[in-house]
């Protein structure tokens, strides 16, 4: 149970982002089809970089250090959301 929230919350989550983005940057003076475009390519981005990480985090060196890395990762996560809201917001 605890697997499938730590997957789904971070899924759902980005999904209803990528759903609303084009609601938060009407704003900003970008349309839908822009908008569409930038999720297309942050999900991208993301699965590549999840993708490299996965890669790089099945070394030996990261095994015993694989929880504060999952932290560092989320929380850079967090850091950059909250940053994209403030821009957003301050428009």
């Amino acid at each position: 149970m605890l697997a499938s929230l730590s997957y789904a919350a971070p899924s759902g989550l980005g999904s209803a982002w990528s759903a609303t983005l084009a609601i938060f940057l009407r704003g900003l003076g970008v349309d839908e089809r822009e908008a569409g475009l930038l999720s297309l390519t942050c999900t991208a981005t993301g699965v590549a970089a999840c993708l490299l990480t996965a890669r790089v985090l099945d070394r030996p060196a990261f095994k015993r250090r694989l929880r504060a890395t999952i932290v560092v990762l989320f929380s850079m996560a967090a850091v950059a959301a909250a940053w994209m809201a403030v821009v957003c917001d301050s428009r």
